[in-house]
């Protein structure tokens, strides 16, 4: 399995003029993209990234947040996505976990993005300074099972826990993920998940790389649900379960929706039958729900792309992924009975960072312990029921 810089400069060899990501009326094709990366990779190390330095990113969803994630690993660094609209201490609390050498913005950051910098003590970069002049560089020697990012899972600023996933883990997913939603060169896949969160890199941008094809990102933040679909004629969307409800209502005009074949959810709640099957019926298009966390990649079950739909279940085990339903003792729950989810595969973290035994306590003979309460029916569908 190739890591992510691999995944790009296969998608920039084999379709280098095909767009890459638009936004509005900015477009970047796939060789521009690992160009650009490039220039980026080598002011980095020129600014003293080495192997594994974690790199903070903080940006909203942006073609220039997809230069500075790829050129961070150009350059061998370790990719820390941030939620811009985070308090101050949430970001400074982070960055001194990581101890970060740099922290990327884009142009006017929010002012507690610098202030954050500052109280860590972690120096800013804005990225309309480090993506001009330089060279493109050649990949930094880095192992496939290395960390490529590290995602935080909760805004705890006294125990900040962060999720290590490594090249391989993201790679594998994304293209776990191009089956799931039967992604191919020819698509628009519209995408409202933040880059930030994993849900944004397996089921957006990593996907779009991994497939060939062109991802669309909103213009205004937060986009209106209809906004980045209707704009790019998406024929695929990753959404929250949330947004599905918009979609669907009458306030949705049909025509807005007339480009979509496929429409998937993700994000930790189920999504209501009559809500399913009204979009389903108003735009012609199937409608795919599937579940993961943070530490699996954002992958783990899901219904996929060609199948028949299963109400109210968030689909099957993705091939190559190992789902089991377990009781208090361990042993495998019976179908339909209620049991902890346990998921053992490629997709699956390194480990929690800088807690080894927080790490230690998450699996059980390799299998990573959810935490979430689940059934599983005789056709190996998963139902989540909520929390334990």
């Amino acid at each position: 399995m190739p890591n992510l810089v691999a995944t790009l400069r296969s998608a920039a060899r084999y379709h280098p003029k095909r767009i890459a990501i638009r936004s509005g009326t900015t477009a970047i094709s796939f060789a521009d993209l690992l160009a650009a990366a490039g220039r980026f990779g080598q002011r980095l190390s020129e600014s003293g990234v080495t192997v594994g330095d974690r790199v903070a990113l903080v940006m909203p969803n942006m073609p220039r947040y997809a230069v500075a994630y790829y050129g961070t690993l150009l350059a061998g660094g370790v990719a820390v996505p941030m939620n811009p609209a985070h308090s101050g201490s949430v970001l400074t609390a982070r960055l001194r976990d990581t101890d970060a050498r740099l922290l990327v913005v884009a142009h006017r950051p929010p002012a507690t993005v610098p202030q954050a910098a500052k109280s860590a003590g972690v120096a800013l970069c804005e990225f309309a300074d480090a993506a001009e002049g330089s060279e493109e560089i050649a990949a930094a020697p880095v192992r496939d099972d290395a960390p490529a990012l590290i995602a935080y899972k909760s805004t705890d600023v006294e125990e900040p826990t962060g999720v290590v996933l490594s090249h391989r883990a993201l790679a594998w997913s994304a293209t776990a993920a191009v089956g799931v939603l039967g992604l191919t060169s020819d698509d628009m896949l519209a995408t409202h998940f933040p880059l930030f969160h994993p849900l944004g890199q397996t089921y957006g941008l990593a996907a779009a790389v991994a497939a060939g094809a062109t991802l669309a990102l909103p213009t205004v933040q937060p986009a209106s649900a209809l906004q980045v679909i209707e704009s790019n004629e998406a024929t695929v969307l990753s959404t929250f379960p949330t947004l599905i409800g918009a979609l669907a209502s009458d306030n949705a005009p049909a025509a807005a929706l007339a480009s979509l074949r496929t429409v998937f959810c993700s994000g930790g709640r189920n999504l209501g039958r009559r809500v399913s099957e009204r979009l389903a019926t108003r735009s012609d298009c199937e409608v795919l729900q599937g579940y993961g966390t943070v530490e699996t990649s954002a992958l783990g079950c899901a219904a996929r792309s060609g199948e028949p739909p299963c109400p109210g279940s968030m689909g099957r085990a993705v091939p190559g992924v190992e789902l089991a339903v377990v009781d208090g003792r361990g042993r495998e729950a019976a179908a339909g009975k209620a049991g902890g989810l346990v998921v053992r595969g490629p997709n699956v973290m390194t480990g929690y960072w800088k807690r080894p035994r927080d790490t230690a306590r998450a699996f059980s003979n390799d299998w990573l312990i959810t935490g979430e309460k689940v059934s599983q029916d005789q056709g190996g569908n998963i139902y989540l029921l909520d929390n334990i």
